[in-house]
């Protein structure tokens, strides 16, 4: 995931405002890595039952 976020911060596809990213609710693990990394839970939860969440570049 580190490696993802450097490339998108690089460019080079063009700028972008921010990275986001879906997960199971009931996964915690994961959860925890990506609040860890700044991610931050954007209040919806789709019909599959995932999470977004979002980190601004």
């Amino acid at each position: 995931m580190l490696k993802a976020i450097e490339y998108v911060r690089a460019f080079p596809l063009g700028k972008a405002k921010i990275v986001e990213l879906t997960y199971k609710s009931e996964n915690v693990v994961a959860k925890r890595i990506y609040d860890a990394l700044g991610f931050v839970e954007t209040g919806e939860i789709l019909s599959c039952g995932e999470v977004r969440a979002k980190l601004v570049l």
